[in-house]
């Protein structure tokens, strides 16, 4: 919702502010993933498994800098940015409804 506020509203300041306080999750998200990673991937396979997440988010930037670049003349930036804002919004609804079911005392899941 930050990504949209962002974007369609046409204020330094409130742009500022917002990206200060989109800084927030960002940072977070990192720490998460990172921690996840370490606790429940086997010693053996960890470089391998950060190894394809950083090879795989590369991929996925290259093939959206790809398309923002041919289409980004005809359709523009403020609506493939608004685009953006929507499926992180439709990708975060989707990962707590797939999430919520998950109980807490259920084994950990590492890998051997």
């Amino acid at each position: 919702m930050l990504i949209l506020a962002l974007v369609n509203l046409a204020s330094f300041p409130i742009a500022v502010a917002l990206i200060l306080l989109a800084g927030i999750p960002i940072v977070a998200y990192s720490v998460a993933v990172d921690t996840l990673l370490q606790r429940y991937v086997a010693d053996r396979y960890r470089g391998r498994v950060f190894g394809a997440l950083a090879t795989s988010a590369a991929l996925f930037v290259l093939f959206g800098q790809a398309v923002a670049s041919s289409l980004g003349d005809s359709i523009g930036v403020v609506p493939f940015l608004n685009l953006k804002g929507i499926l992180d919004i439709i990708a975060g609804l989707l990962a707590f409804i797939l999430l919520y079911g998950i109980n807490e005392s259920q084994p950990d899941l590492q890998v051997d």
